[in-house]
C-alpha cells in the first residue's frame, strides 16, 4: 500500500502544477464544510487522504461513470479503484448489503420500474382490509398514490410520521396515510425495495448505527444542487463529524419535479471556480446568453474561439434527422478519425423522437447506440402491441404476435389456456382466428372456457377480422390505426396500466406518423399497409454489429447533466418540445431553460440546435414556432448554417481535444453543407 501511496503521491504532485487559483485554494482549503460553486467546465472533479476513506456521491449513472473514468485517468486504476464512487443508490444499497449480509437476511430486491410499485398500490386497493374511500380505489388513483408516497419518502418522512401528520386531516390524506403504512408493511413483508425505499432504509441504518461510516474521513457529493431532502439528510448524517465538500451549480438545477433543494446552506466555505476548461468561447458565450449574463460562474475559457453555435430551421421533423445524419457523416469523413462516432451526441427531449433517427441511422449505416435504459422504438411494449394486432390480423397463425396481444387490454385469459387455444390451432389445421371463432362459438373440443371468456375472445376475433376487411377494402393505413386504437379504447388502457402513459400515448402517435409515410410512397393501399407492418416487424430484429466506442450516442436530454462530448445535437429546439407541454400539468419554465443550458454546456466544440418548421401529427400538419430560449438569438456565436471546415477549425478542435491532426485530413473534401 505504501508504494500506491507513493504513486498517488506523485500524481498529487503533477496534478497541483496544472491547476489555476482557484482550483488550488479549494484543493488546500481545510474547512470541514466546503461548497466549490462551479459552472459546466470548471474542472470542479480534479488533500492527502487515502482514497479509501472518501465516499463520492453524485446524482446520475453517466456522472458517477464519468468521475471513476476521471479519476482512473488522473490516480491510475489501482489507487481509484480504492475510492467508493457512486449514486446514492448505489452506495446505499452497497450499506444496506453489508448489514443484511452480517444479519444473514438475504439480498435486496429492487422493485426498481415504476409499473411494479404500482402493482403493489393496485393489490392495496383491491384488498378490503385496506379503509379507504372507495374513490381512492379507482384503477386511476394508484398513480396518484404512488406519487404522494413517494413524496413523502423524498422529503424524509417515515409512514408513522405522516401518519401522524395527517390522522385528522382531510379524508383523502388519511386514505394516503393508511395507504403509505400499508405499503410499507408490503415492502417489509415480501423484502422489497423500490428506489426510494433504498434511500430510506439506508437513512435509518446510519442513523442508529454510526459505526457503519467508521471508515469514512471524507465525503464529497457532486452536482449538490439537485440533491432532494431525503438526501440532505442522507449527506448529513453521514457528513457528521467529518470533512465534506459539495459542488454544484445553482444554473445546472434541472430535478426541482424531484423537489431537488439547490445549493443554499450558510454554514459553507464557498469557492467558485472561475475558468472553464471544457468548451470554446463561442460556446460559453452562447449559453451564456441562454440562462442570464449576470447569473453565469464561469466566464472565462482558456479554449480557442471556436465556431458558431449553428441554429439550423428544417422544414419538418423528418428533414431534420436526415440532417443530422448528414452530418454526422460529413464530421466524421472530413476529420479523417479526428472526429469518431462516439464524440457525438443527440440529446432528445422525449423518447418518441428516436424513431426519426433510429431510421436514419439505420438507413445511412451510421452505427449508433441507445443509452439511459432508453428501449429501441419498435421494440417498445405499445408500439409491439399495436404492431402485433395489425400483424396477427394478416398473418392468423403467428402464435407470438396473438400471445402478445391476447391480454391488451386485460381479458383475463391464462397462459394454459392460452397454450391450448395454439394446440387446438395446430391439431386441427385451423389458423388462430377461426380457433377463437370456434370457441367462441362454442366448440367443446377446446373447453376450460367460460361464458364470459368465450365472449372476450369472440371480441378479439371481431376486432382482427374487422382489421383484414379494412385492409381488403382498401382503406388508408391511417384509417386502420384509428379503429384500432379506437376499439381497443387504447389510451384509456394506458391510463389505467400506466404511470407514464402520456410518453407512451406518444410513441403511439409517433408510429402513426410514420404510417403516413408509407401511404406517400404509392402502391395500393393493401400494399402500403403490408409494407408498413413487415418494416415495423423487421425492425425489431435489426443489430448494430458496432463496438460501443464507436457509436454515435442517443441520450435522453433530462439526464445529461455532467457529461460532455466533441460534438452535440439538440433537436427539435421548438415550442411544446423545449420548454415541454404536457397537459394538465403546470411546466417550470425556468427549469427547463436551465435543462436546454445544461444540454447545450456539454458540447466541446461543435453545438446544433434544430428548429424544424412543422411536427406532422396524423391527419395534418403544424406549424411551429422556435423555442422562446432562441427564437432571438443573433450575434458573431450563432449562425444558421452549418461550420465551415478548414484547417483553422481543424486546428482549433484538435487543440480543444487535446488530439493530433490526422495526416490525411483533408478540409477541402467535404465542403460547408447548406
Amino acid at each position: 500500500m505504501s508504494q500506491n501511496n507513493n504513486t498517488v503521491n506523485n500524481v498529487f504532485e503533477n496534478m497541483m502544477l496544472a491547476l489555476d487559483a482557484s482550483q488550488l485554494q479549494a484543493v488546500y482549503s481545510e474547512a470541514n464544510a466546503l461548497r466549490i460553486t462551479a459552472g459546466p467546465g470548471t474542472g470542479k472533479t480534479f488533500d492527502g487522504i487515502d482514497p479509501s476513506d472518501v465516499i463520492v456521491l453524485t446524482f446520475t449513472r453517466n456522472a458517477a461513470d464519468d468521475l471513476k473514468g476521471r479519476f482512473t485517468k488522473v490516480l491510475g486504476r489501482e489507487a481509484a479503484s480504492h475510492l467508493n464512487v457512486g449514486t446514492f443508490h448505489s452506495i446505499c444499497k452497497q450499506y444496506l448489503a453489508q448489514d443484511r449480509r452480517r444479519n444473514n437476511l438475504p439480498p435486496i430486491d429492487i422493485r426498481s420500474t415504476r409499473q411494479e410499485c404500482l402493482e403493489l398500490i393496485r393489490l392495496l386497493q383491491r384488498d378490503d382490509s385496506v379503509n379507504i374511500d372507495e374513490s381512492r380505489r379507482q384503477a386511476h388513483q394508484a398513480t396518484r398514490i404512488l406519487d404522494t408516497i413517494n413524496k413523502a419518502k423524498r422529503h424524509g418522512i417515515s409512514p408513522e410520521e405522516y401518519f401522524e401528520q395527517h390522522s385528522r386531516s382531510y379524508a383523502r390524506l388519511r386514505d394516503y396515510a393508511t395507504l403509505y403504512m400499508r405499503y410499507q408493511r408490503l415492502l417489509i413483508q415480501h423484502d422489497l425495495f423500490d428506489f426510494d425505499e433504498v434511500l430510506f432504509q439506508c437513512l435509518i441504518l446510519l442513523k442508529n448505527d454510526p459505526t457503519q461510516l467508521f471508515s469514512v474521513k471524507k465525503v464529497v457529493v457532486d452536482n449538490y444542487q439537485d440533491i432532494n431532502p431525503l438526501l440532505r439528510q442522507l449527506v448529513n448524517v453521514m457528513s457528521r463529524r467529518r470533512s465534506i465538500t459539495i459542488a454544484g451549480d445553482e444554473q445546472q438545477a434541472i430535478f426541482g419535479w424531484r423537489y431537488a433543494g439547490g445549493m443554499t446552506n450558510p454554514n459553507y466555505l464557498s469557492i467558485s471556480l472561475q475558468l472553464n476548461y471544457r468548451s470554446t468561447q463561442m460556446l460559453l458565450q452562447a449559453t451564456t446568453e441562454i440562462i442570464g449574463r449576470r447569473t453565469i460562474t464561469a466566464a472565462e475559457t482558456l479554449n480557442p474561439q471556436g465556431v458558431p453555435v449553428s441554429l439550423l430551421r428544417t422544414d419538418n421533423v423528418y428533414t431534420q434527422a436526415n440532417i443530422v445524419a448528414t452530418e454526422i457523416l460529413r464530421l466524421v469523413n472530413a476529420s479523417n478519425g479526428l472526429i469518431k462516432y462516439s464524440d457525438c451526441a443527440v440529446l432528445l427531449r422525449t423518447h418518441s423522437m428516436s424513431l426519426r433517427f433510429e431510421e436514419v441511422f439505420r438507413d445511412l449505416l451510421i452505427p449508433y447506440k441507445i443509452v439511459h435504459r432508453c428501449t429501441a422504438f419498435f421494440l417498445r411494449e405499445e408500439v409491439m402491441q399495436i404492431v402485433d394486432y395489425l400483424n396477427f390480423s394478416l398473418n392468423p397463425r403467428d402464435t407470438n404476435s396473438f400471445r402478445n396481444i391476447i391480454n391488451v387490454p386485460k381479458r383475463g385469459i391464462s397462459i394454459h389456456q392460452i397454450d391450448a387455444i395454439c394446440q387446438s390451432s395446430r391439431v386441427s389445421g385451423k389458423d388462430i382466428l377461426d380457433t377463437l371463432k370456434a370457441i367462441a362459438a362454442g366448440d367443446e373440443t377446446v373447453g376450460g372456457f367460460s361464458t364470459q371468456e368465450q365472449s372476450k375472445l369472440k371480441r378479439l376475433a371481431d376486432i382482427c377480422t374487422d382489421i383484414s376487411t379494412l385492409v381488403q377494402e382498401q382503406k388508408d393505413i391511417e384509417d386502420i390505426l384509428d379503429f384500432l386504437v379506437g376499439v381497443l379504447n387504447y389510451q384509456d388502457h394506458m391510463k389505467r396500466s400506466y404511470g407514464n402513459h402520456e410518453e407512451r400515448w406518444s410513441n403511439v402517435q409517433e408510429l402513426c406518423s410514420m404510417a403516413s409515410e408509407f401511404r406517400q410512397a404509392g402502391g395500393s393501399n393493401e400494399d402500403q399497409f403490408r409494407r408498413f407492418v413487415r418494416h415495423c416487424v423487421d425492425r425489431r430484429n435489426v443489430r448494430n454489429d458496432v463496438t460501443v466506442d464507436e457509436k454515435c450516442q442517443r441520450h435522453e436530454l433530462t439526464i445529461e447533466l455532467g457529461c460532455e462530448w466533441p460534438c452535440v445535437f439538440i433537436p427539435s429546439c421548438i415550442e411544446g418540445i423545449i420548454p415541454i407541454f404536457k397537459p394538465n400539468e403546470r411546466i417550470d419554465i425556468e427549469e427547463e431553460r436551465r435543462l436546454l443550458y445544461v444540454a447545450m454546456t456539454g458540447a466541446r466544440f461543435f453545438l446544433y440546435c434544430i428548429m424544424p418548421g412543422a411536427r406532422f401529427v396524423p391527419r395534418f400538419g403544424r406549424q411551429e414556432q422556435p423555442s422562446r430560449f432562441l427564437g432571438n438569438m443573433r450575434g458573431p456565436h450563432y449562425s444558421s448554417q452549418v461550420p465551415v471546415w478548414n484547417h483553422q477549425v481543424c486546428s482549433m478542435l484538435a487543440l480543444t481535444l487535446g488530439r493530433s491532426i490526422p495526416a490525411a485530413t483533408n478540409p477541402r473534401r467535404y465542403p460547408q453543407t447548406q
